[in-house]
């Protein structure tokens, strides 16, 4: 563990059943710590292939869950989690059944996906009122699940990547984004 008191900030280091010697980034953890989450450039990548852009595989995602003795081994759940291109984690709801990610296709939109008893269905691109032909990377869910918070590039806002929001609508479809002004953007 690294503590840094004047910033009041600790890490703890996962242990080799987490980490290796590839990148990790984007962890998520559902609010009762049972579930993990996160991005890796591993070896095993889904399609096994490396990124041309920059020679490194692509990402997936992968997943743990905690036990009394610590975290599992983590593993890349595959299809329909992951596929031959970018998948990286980027919001869970606090009850860890919604999963939010990331895929690099038309400048990176975001899925949903949700868990299935023990199986997570296909991740579904969200709306027209998140993703557009402009780069989304970043998103979370309110606690009752209803307001999506997201970062994006598109025209119209006032810094280069703003934050919106979007609430769902009676029939659980994503409405109108909302830029959330200049104080945060």
């Amino acid at each position: 563990e690294t503590c840094n008191i004047k910033q009041k900030r600790c890490t703890d280091n996962l242990g080799s059943n987490v980490n290796s010697i590839y990148p990790e980034y984007s962890p998520l953890i559902s609010a009762d710590e049972s579930v993990l989450f996160f991005t890796s450039r591993r070896d095993n990548t889904t399609g096994g292939k490396k990124d041309e852009q920059d020679l490194v595989f692509y990402e997936d995602i992968y997943n743990c869950e905690k036990t009394p003795t610590g975290w599992t081994t983590a593993k890349n759940p595959a299809s329909p989690l992951n596929s031959a291109q970018h998948d990286a984690t980027v919001g869970l709801s606090p009850d860890g059944q919604t999963l939010l990610t990331y895929k690099g296709s038309d400048g990176g939109d975001i899925f949903e996906c949700h868990l299935k008893g023990s199986a997570w269905s296909k991740p579904e691109k969200l709306g027209g009122n998140i993703n557009t032909k402009y780069h989304e990377s970043s998103a979370t869910i309110s606690f009752d699940g209803r307001t999506l918070y997201f970062v994006t590039d598109k025209p119209g806002g006032y810094g280069g990547r703003d934050i919106y929001l979007s609430r769902k609508d009676k029939k659980g479809n994503w409405g109108e984004a909302q830029n959330l002004g200049n104080t945060i953007n």
